[in-house]
């Protein structure tokens, strides 16, 4: 289900800080998954459409799970900064599975 899931969402014709805020709930539940094949195809899905848009602001429910992958895994933040609570942290990184 969660591959037709990011299917449909990959093939939305824009990602933007709008189309972001009213999917959060999704993209959470996705980059928060202990399930790591949910887990994967929610990194695939972000690396390919919020993680590469530009001026994208993203909403602070993402910023823990996003730091989160961001030391575990690479993932795409378009060298956003995001902050951590006691310093900012700006990475702009590729995919790479978690498998």
């Amino acid at each position: 289900m969660w591959e037709v899931i990011t299917s449909v969402i990959r093939s939305l014709p824009q990602f933007n800080t709008i189309l972001l805020s009213a999917l959060q709930g999704l993209m959470l539940a996705g980059l928060s998954s202990r399930h790591r094949a949910i887990l994967n195809l929610s990194i695939r899905l972000w690396n390919h459409t919020f993680g590469l848009t530009t001026g994208i602001q993203y909403p602070e429910t993402l910023h823990k799970p996003l730091l989160r992958l961001a030391s575990i895994t690479e993932i795409e933040l378009h060298g956003r900064p995001i902050e951590d609570g006691s310093s900012e942290v700006s990475v702009a990184l590729r995919y790479k599975s978690l498998y």
